[in-house]
């Protein structure tokens, strides 16, 4: 662990989940605000504001990254009929990075 003489100005955590993601960070005391802090910013499941947003990834035509989490399952669910062809949709894909074939294609974005 950082010690408390520690030279990094922040620690960043990424809980790449499943199902859901999130991250959080801290500032070293010395050189910024204290306490832990949490993106709570991801969106509103069932009205409520979430500290995860859903593991989902959309890329567009190209391979290019497009959005991820809500952003990525609203625009997917609005496309028009024939459009999502053009775009790469993936959800709770994590254990399938496992796969070395997956992997293969994921390590040439």
């Amino acid at each position: 662990m950082f010690s408390a003489g520690s030279s990094y100005i922040a620690v960043v955590a990424i809980d790449f989940g499943t199902t859901y993601s999130g991250f959080a960070f801290a500032f070293n005391q010395r050189k910024g605000e204290g306490g832990i802090h949490v993106n709570k910013a991801w969106g509103y499941d069932q009205g409520a504001a979430t500290l995860k947003t859903p593991t989902s990834l959309l890329l567009r035509p190209g391979e290019k990254f497009d959005s991820f989490g809500y952003e990525a399952e609203e625009k997917y669910a609005n496309f028009l009929h024939g459009e999502d062809r053009e775009y790469l949709y993936f959800k709770h894909f994590k254990m399938t990075l496992h796969n070395t074939k997956v992997k293969l294609w994921f390590d040439r974005l």
